[in-house]
Order: structure tokens, then C-alpha cells, then sequence
């Protein structure tokens, strides 16, 4: 499932009210304020109910506390300006930070509770990048005392510390692994064009290789061993295109392919397609969370639970 995708609520809320779609993952571009010397205590949801799980709402970008019994939101994180950040494929790990005043840690959603893995700096900000197997990427960007952003590399995380790729520099915005290498892209701001680059995930002081520049569009994405790029309609491998305007997602162990949306009714939309046909399996609205299974997908809302049955 974008990358480091501070403004996705933001772009969420605006298609609902206008409609307007936009293309692939994202961008890093959210700037916090001055970062305070004592950045507020995290409040996340915790499942407290015998029938309570965490799940992830990709409309106001919070993880939060939802009933299975019920079918409703029990709690979610409330605080101003303070949000969550997934990866653009399955993971366990979040980004949660504030835009005005960072705070910002690495939490893993384990059963029921959000631990913090990693706490940054006052001065650092962190979003995810791209995960496979147990490779978890994020990016780290530093704020000077006015909240400009004074830099931006790739780390990586080692059990509760990160390692820094210092070569990697720019405003580093969407990424994928692809067997033992790292795809990612960098924003020109003044031409607003993307540049592509690699570098292998293992040597973290290797210099990145430019793959292509001039892309219009930054989003990165990995399936089946196969790189895939956003462009105007979707993202692309070659003569293999997924049609997708907002949120896309592989799921290589099922083969599948998810895109989510705001709908005609301005409600956030799944559809379901086999990667390989491109046929839509199941198509849902109203969308809190899922969750992929190998025999059919689980589509949380409130006041209900739907299945996509899978082929």
C-alpha cells in the first residue's frame, strides 16, 4: 500500500467534496512547524474489548480501535494535526508524528496494541517508504528551528535503532523493493518532474544509480518481482496497467491488485482485482480498513463487515 503519505487525508477530503482524482502515491511535502523541545505524549488507540482490533482509516489517516461485535469505531487517535502513515504494502509498522510539532515515532500494531519501536528526534520527522519480507525503509527529514525542512535521507530500520543511507539526498518521495534493490523517486520542485533511482537495500553506503528522469508522476510499486510506475491512469510494467487515481496496493501472496477511492457518493471505495486477468473480484463502500486472507478479504465499516470471497 504510498509511501510516506502526509497529505493523503488531505487529498481524501478534497475528492469527496469536489470529485477531483489524483494519480498514484503522495508526496513528502507536509512541512511541520518549529519542533518543540518536548514534543507532546503520543495518544493512540488501544483495543481494550474482548472484540476490539486496530485498524488503519485511510480517510482521516488514524489508526483506531474498532469492535467486531458492534461493527463501529470504538476510538481513534483525536489529537490536532497528529497522524498516522502506512506503507504502500502490508506491514505492521506505521509512522505517527505530528505536523506542527513532530513527535514522531515508528509504532508496530501487535494484536490489540500500538508499540513504539523507534522515537525520533525533536527535530525529525520519519514516513515510510517501501517494505518486503523483514526490510522496513523510511524516510528521515530534519527541521531547523523554524519548521523548514533542512534535509531528507533514506534509514532503515534495525531492530529498535535505524541505519542511514547518507548518499541519498533530495526531496525523496515514493519507493519499492524489488528482490534485493531499492526503487526510488526524488521530486525536482522546479521543474516537478521525478527522477528514478536504485540502489541495493544490503549496502546502506552505496551511491544511488539514476534509473530515468522526467517523470511526471513519483509513485513506485513492486509485484511479482516487477517494478511498476505511476503515470496519467494508473501504474504501469511495461504493457501491464492498473487503472488507479488514488491509493493502490499489491498483494503478491494472493495476486492480487486493490485501489481505494472516494466514490460518485463521496464514500472511500475498495475494489478488488486479480492481478493477473484484471478482473474485479469484489468492489465495497463505505471502507474503514481490510484485511487480505488467503481465502477472502475482511472489509471493515461502520455498522457492518462485508467478505470478498476470493477465486
Amino acid at each position: 500500500m504510498l509511501v510516506n503519505r502526509p497529505l493523503i487525508s488531505v487529498i481524501l477530503a478534497a475528492a469527496a467534496v469536489t470529485l477531483i482524482t489524483v494519480s498514484g502515491c503522495t508526496s513528502q511535502s507536509s512541512t511541520p512547524a518549529a519542533p518543540q523541545s518536548s514534543p507532546p505524549a503520543v495518544r493512540l488507540p488501544a483495543a481494550t474489548g474482548e472484540h476490539q482490533i486496530i485498524l488503519f482509516d485511510r480517510y482521516s489517516q488514524r489508526l483506531l480501535a474498532y469492535d467486531t461485535a458492534t461493527k463501529t469505531v470504538v476510538s481513534k487517535s483525536d489529537q490536532d494535526n497528529y497522524f498516522q502513515y502506512e506503507f504502500p504494502n502490508p506491514s505492521e509498522l506505521y509512522t505517527a508524528g505530528s505536523s506542527l510539532t513532530n513527535g514522531f515515532t515508528i509504532v508496530k500494531v501487535d494484536g490489540g496494541s500500538v508499540d513504539t519501536v523507534v522515537r525520533a528526534d525533536s527535530d525529525q520527522g520519519l514516513f515510510p517508504l517501501a517494505h518486503a519480507g523483514t526490510t522496513s525503509l523510511f524516510t528521515s527529514s530534519r527541521y531547523d528551528s523554524s519548521g523548514a525542512e533542512k534535509s531528507r535521507v533514506i534509514v532503515r530500520l534495525e531492530g529498535s535503532s535505524l541505519v542511514t543511507y547518507p548518499q541519498t539526498k533530495g526531496l525523496i518521495d515514493s519507493g519499492a523493493i524489488v528482490g534485493s534493490t531499492l526503487y526510488y523517486t526524488t521530486l525536482d520542485d522546479d521543474t516537478e518532474k521525478y527522477t528514478l533511482l536504485s540502489l541495493p537495500v544490503a549496502d546502506a553506503d552505496a551511491t544511488p544509480t539514476v534509473k530515468e528522469t522526467g517523470l511526471a508522476k513519483g509513485g513506485v510499486y513492486s509485484h511479482a518481482g516487477r517494478l511498476y510506475l505511476a503515470d496519467a491512469t494508473g501504474v504501469t510494467s511495461g504493457s501491464d496497467h492498473f487503472d488507479c487515481s488514488d491509493l493502490c496496493y499489491f498483494f503478491d501472496d494472493e495476486n492480487l491488485f486493490a485501489r481505494v477511492y472516494v466514490d460518485k457518493e463521496s464514500d472511500l471505495r475498495l475494489d478488488v482485482l486479480d492481478a493477473t486477468t484484471h478482473k474485479i473480484v469484489g468492489s465495497e463502500s463505505g471502507l474503514v480498513d481490510f484485511r487480505v486472507g488467503p481465502k477472502a478479504i475482511t472489509v471493515y465499516k461502520n455498522g457492518d463487515i462485508a467478505t470478498i470471497d476470493l477465486p
